[in-house]
């Protein structure tokens, strides 16, 4: 009881500021730039994140056993399994979206978010990037280390306000979607640097 206890005291905080998140750049593009803009963008956001369905699917499947396989020395060898398959299926998907983008979002949302479509490239290239990287370390920090998962969304945070501020004035929706990108790519490569800690810090040894 005492350790759910320990658990829950970040995860909760940390899963209310990630839902924060999610939706804050909606929130700057509509103070900054208006309803249509921010419809625009909230439409084009929407398919891009669809891909983080099967992330939380695959931390759900994972969750039970990334203990084990950490205690087994076996999670740099997993990892690389999962890098080998989810990098060419994620950068195929991305190319995909690069090419059928202009004919396929007047079909399913309409001409006149045609303007949003270089906002969508960027959204799905981070939520690629994100699916490619971080099933496996980010359920590993979850499970061992909540209380670096809070550090992490305050990083998150941090790059969105970076976004809304800054990136949103000068570039409009484009540079809010670079924004989102750019946390996306940052956070991916600080959760597998904080996962590879835990791991070089197991008393097992990694199997090469």
């Amino acid at each position: 009881m005492v350790d759910l206890v320990q658990y829950l005291k970040w995860m909760v905080p940390a899963m209310l500021l990630a839902a924060v998140n999610e939706r804050l750049d909606v929130f700057f593009v509509y103070s900054a730039k208006g309803a249509e803009s921010a419809g625009l963008y909230g439409a084009v956001l929407t398919l891009a994140v669809v891909p983080d369905i099967l992330g939380g699917c695959l931390s759900t499947i994972l969750q039970p056993r990334i203990v084990r396989i950490r205690d087994d020395g076996a999670f740099a060898l997993n990892m690389r399994r999962f890098l080998m398959l989810s990098v060419p299926v994620c950068g195929a998907a991305l190319l995909a979206a690069l090419l059928l983008a202009e004919p396929v979002i007047p079909l399913v949302l309409g001409a006149k978010y045609v303007p949003a479509i270089p906002a969508f490239q960027w959204l799905l290239a981070g939520t690629l990037f994100w699916l490619a990287v971080t099933p496996l370390p980010l359920t590993l920090v979850a499970v061992l280390a909540p209380e670096r998962i809070v550090f992490v969304t305050i990083g998150q945070s941090c790059i969105v306000l970076f976004g809304g501020f800054v990136m949103l004035p000068a570039l409009g929706v484009l540079g809010m979607a670079q924004a989102m990108f750019a946390m996306r790519i940052v956070v991916a490569l600080a959760v597998v640097a904080v996962a590879r800690g835990i791991v070089t810090a197991s008393p097992r040894v990694e199997a090469a």
